[in-house]
């Protein structure tokens, strides 16, 4: 037996003849193991690489790295979403070594929208309905669909409870407990008004029961006022209240406002009716900022502006030669015969006007001869016309036309 890492040698002899037998150590133990791998882990992304070996004769170990961590992940995928209409797909990966995570972009967004739901409400008998498909993703409207008002009425007694409509088909027992419950239900039935108002605020009975009446308030809010209330397509004038009354279907009522006039002027009163109508209408503006000039004179070219505004700047077509002017106002003025030009095509559109130029300016809108529009005696007509004069003679002119 050779000597071992642990034992000496040793070798038994024996007699051919007689059988004796004779024993000895060959050699002490020389520590020389004799290793045997019985385990291996390679190396990983955190860790090295390991070997365990042990010695076949004595048992003895010896453990040993083998290489250096390597950095070199096991990735794999723990989590995947797929490229929507919105956002690009993503993978999430995890390391099964050492949990080092991993995530990046797959594919980019679609634009298609590959998850909806419908959203939607029923049409009745009494209004229109709805049915949208909206995109789970992003919530856009793939499509709309408005649902028409059907005949499928909720018939109790004879009347339908969504509606109101009467089924003409219905008999009823002429009993008088019928008599009682179709009294009943039609006379716990209510009517809505429904309201369109802008800047106001409509309150009050907004829901009457069957032939009863009801009352609603209108309130304007500040800096507006009331122009007109339209109660079921009827005109009833600037009045801050209505009474509908016995009333069996629903009601309409439109509020119609418009915002309060503000004196954009710094040289006028801010109650001139004259000068707020002319302004609010179109017809005069300031002659720079915040400024009316209500002294400055008037010129043929300002009379001319102010009619064809008055009129509504009409499409025309010029029938007379202007020489001094391609003003739209002065050449309309010169084909309706407002102003007359001279034998040399001229306006003179700068020439200042008195109040008889004024009165017969409006004798030629008009279509009038030697009406008296001014109300001044010859030597007051002589006078220049000033802007003031304008807005006030316009205003006149303009809001009581029946007492020319």
């Amino acid at each position: 037996l050779a000597a071992t890492c642990k034992e000496p040698g040793y070798v038994w002899m024996e007699c051919s003849l007689c059988g004796a037998e004779k024993n000895h150590e060959v050699g002490e133990a020389n520590g020389a193991h004799d290793y045997v791998v019985v385990k291996e882990l390679a190396a990983t992304c955190k860790e090295p690489g390991y070997v365990w070996m042990e010695c076949s004769l004595c048992g003895a170990e010896k453990n040993h790295e083998v290489g250096e961590a390597n950095g070199a992940h096991d990735y794999v995928v723990v989590k995947e979403l797929a490229a929507t209409c919105k956002e690009p797909g993503y993978v999430w990966m995890e390391c099964s070594l050492c949990g080092a995570e991993k995530n990046h972009e797959v594919g980019e967004a679609t634009g298609e929208h590959v998850k909806t739901h419908i959203d939607m409400m029923d049409a009745t008998c009494a209004k229109e309905g709805w049915k949208k498909v909206i995109c789970d993703y992003c919530g856009t409207t793939v499509s709309e669909e408005i649902l028409t008002k059907n005949d499928n009425h909720a018939f109790q007694n004879g009347v339908c409870t969504v509606c109101g409509a009467e089924d003409a088909d219905y008999v009823a027992t002429p009993t008088f407990d019928y008599v009682l419950l179709a009294l009943a239900a039609r006379y716990s039935q209510k009517f809505d008004v429904i309201v369109t108002a802008e800047n106001a605020t409509v309150t009050g009975d907004l829901s009457i029961k069957y032939k009863r009446s009801g009352t609603v308030d209108i309130a304007v809010a500040d800096g507006y006022k009331l122009v007109d209330v339209i109660a079921n397509g009827q005109s009833l004038g600037a009045v801050d209240s209505v009474t509908f009354k016995k009333v069996v279907a629903p009601q309409t009522l439109v509020v119609v406002t418009e915002a309060l006039y503000t004196n954009p002027y710094t040289d006028i009163a801010a109650d001139n009716a004259a000068v707020q109508y002319v302004t609010e209408n179109g017809i005069m503006t300031a002659v720079e900022e915040s400024k009316f000039a209500p002294e400055a004179e008037a010129t043929r070219a300002l009379i001319a502006n102010v009619l064809y505004a008055v009129a509504g700047k009409p499409e025309f077509e010029a029938t007379v030669t202007v020489n001094d002017s391609t003003d739209a106002a002065i050449l309309w003025a010169a084909s309706d015969g407002i102003l007359t030009p001279d034998a040399d095509g001229l306006v003179k559109a700068d020439t200042v006007i008195t109040m008889a130029d004024l009165n017969a300016a409006l004798n030629a809108y008009a279509g009038t001869t030697d009406v008296d529009y001014i109300g001044l005696d010859a030597e007051a007509a002589a006078v220049a016309a000033t802007r003031a004069d304008v807005a006030n003679t316009i205003y006149l002119f303009c809001t009581i036309p029946a007492e020319w």
